[in-house]
């Protein structure tokens, strides 16, 4: 196939694809948060087959040396598990991420508190089984490689040891009454003053 060939046939299935998109919308039949697709498969869909690897190098070629591995791995549910790994050890950090369509492209939303977070444009690189995400200009995409999930990124193994996970012992005790908050001054024997 020539380049001209290629660039049509892209042309031809961008376009079929659009109309696909909206005559569901001009009947009302498209979800309000589409999860787009590439090639026969949804996006969502292929950012959970795994995870998403960018690797920081140094050295030449044939000797590299790994200064940083920076992971991402999206569950079905909404969960997002950002692993950085260097040479203090890997260090993860979970949220949630969506997807949006909009007339410019695909949306990858990710929470404050990972490395990147905010709306970037994503791209799915089927045949090289890779992401791309747009953080600035068109010219500094962050590359993503497929990568093997390590874990389970649905499950964040340490949410309960910092108390964000609920304790329902403690919630089944707390509706069961009312509870009362005292404030005194002076001393425990001899209270000035008191607030309830």
């Amino acid at each position: 196939m020539t380049v001209h060939t290629q660039e049509r046939q892209h042309l031809i299935t961008s376009i079929a694809y659009i109309l696909l998109l909206a005559l569901p919308a001009a009947f009302g039949a498209l979800p309000a948060n589409p999860q787009s697709g590439s090639d026969g498969i949804t996006l969502a869909e292929a950012l959970t087959k795994g995870s998403w690897e960018h690797l920081t190098n140094v050295g030449p070629p044939n000797h590299r040396i790994a200064l940083e591995s920076f992971t991402l791995t999206f569950c079905g549910c909404g969960h997002v598990r950002e692993t950085i790994a260097d040479d203090t050890g890997p260090h993860e950090t979970y949220g949630s991420w969506s997807l949006e369509h909009t007339e410019h492209g695909d949306v990858l939303i990710l929470p404050a508190g990972l490395r990147y977070h905010g709306r970037f444009s994503i791209k799915y690189l089927e045949k090289e089984q890779a992401i791309e995400l747009s953080i600035g200009a068109p010219e500094q995409a962050l590359r993503l490689q497929s990568a093997k999930t390590k874990g389970d990124p649905c499950t964040p193994p340490n949410l309960s040891d910092r108390g964000l996970m609920p304790d329902t012992r403690l919630a089944e005790a707390l509706i069961k009454g009312s509870w009362e908050y005292e404030t005194n001054a002076g001393s425990p024997s001899n209270p000035i003053a008191r607030e309830r």
